[in-house]
């Protein structure tokens, strides 16, 4: 049996007197970098599960105003919305609901479309020479069709909830481990 050299800089696996959480290796945030290139080319991972959080906070918003006009005519809903805006709500609220449901719907593709990296890769330097932009505005077009599928309808409350609590799940994880390493 030969006997194996070992890298001067390598711990013994086994050492007398410790207990095996001496041996738990503690991670610092800053071990890794998790971006590479100049500011404003990439989403960081942090940033991004926050725009997704607010992707899906808007298509909540959009949905209740969507439906606003059809609850106004829907007699189980009607009576509480016309007691409440009265002769305002034809020719005022429900245009208002209309227009703020575009406004919601722009804002959950703005914070998607930010979301996915792909304003940050269309400012990557000679990124022309390997895809051209229409194919990154097809490929972002497919995945918002897609993000839309998983959790845009109102059907889809409690998927969308739960991936709204997993993200903030994940900012809070991320924003408690900076404040460890500090």
């Amino acid at each position: 049996m030969t006997k194996k050299t070992y890298h001067p800089n390598q711990s013994q696996l086994f050492t007398a007197n410790l207990a095996w959480n001496d041996l738990e290796i503690q991670p610092s945030v800053n071990e890794i970098p998790l971006t590479m290139g100049e500011p404003g080319t990439y989403v960081d991972v942090e940033e991004r599960a926050k725009l997704l959080i607010t992707a899906l906070g808007a298509f909540s918003q959009r949905n209740s105003r969507r439906t606003f006009p059809l609850a106004a005519y829907t007699s189980q809903y009607s009576s509480p919305i016309w007691q409440r805006y009265q002769e305002y709500t034809e020719p005022v609220v429900i245009p208002g609901a209309r227009r703020n449901a575009e406004m919601y719907d722009r804002i959950a593709a703005h914070s998607f479309w930010h979301a996915t990296g792909f304003p940050a890769l269309k400012k990557v330097v000679g990124i022309e020479n390997i895809i051209r932009p229409k194919q990154i505005d097809e490929r972002a077009i497919k995945m918002w069709d897609s993000f839309q599928d998983l959790y845009g309808r109102p059907k889809d409350l409690k998927d969308r909830n739960g991936y709204k609590r997993k993200l903030g799940k994940f900012v809070t994880n991320v924003v408690d481990s900076e404040a460890n390493a500090a």
